[in-house]
């Protein structure tokens, strides 16, 4: 499986790392590999391949199958980033397995200007990502996505 490998060469992962960090046992990616060196038409099962591209942070469909693009791509609905607080919260949004509807209704708060916004490029996408949970949580509940819902939300969220 020459994708696992790239992902393995591209995020400085080894086989035993990548597949504890999924929840797996630590063999299981050389395992799948062996399978597919042993039987061309290996796929990656659905739910382990899920599991491993929200670690890698890549597409599942192109980890099993080679489908797509590498990389998440940005939603279709968002707008280029325009500010540092932009790219920011596509950077953080990248780093989730959210769909675009999260990162498309945070994208719609920006504009209005509001909201702190730290020095150091990791806090941004600290916080971006405390957004981008409150958001995901908002819509799971219906809620309206507003700035003062958000920061209700990311005072009761907690990072782990």
């Amino acid at each position: 499986m020459e994708r696992i490998e790239l992902v393995c060469q591209q995020r400085n992962l080894t086989h035993k790392a990548w597949s504890r960090a999924a929840g797996f046992a630590p063999n299981y990616l050389a395992v799948a590999t062996k399978r597919a060196k042993e039987n061309p038409d290996y796929v990656l099962p659905e739910d382990a391949s899920i599991a491993l591209a929200r670690v890698a942070k890549v597409s599942p469909e192109w980890l099993r199958r080679g489908v797509g693009a590498s990389e998440k791509a940005d939603p279709p609905a968002f707008d280029p980033p325009s500010t540092e607080l932009g790219h920011a919260v596509l950077e953080a949004w990248r780093r989730t397995d959210y769909g675009p509807d999260v990162v498309v209704a945070l994208q719609r708060l920006i504009g209005t200007g509001r909201g702190y916004l730290p020095r150091e490029r990791e806090e941004v996408i600290l916080v971006a990502s405390r957004w981008l949970r409150a958001v995901a949580k908002l819509l799971r509940e219906g809620r309206p996505v507003t700035w003062e819902n958000i920061a209700g939300m990311t005072a009761l969220l907690v990072d782990t």
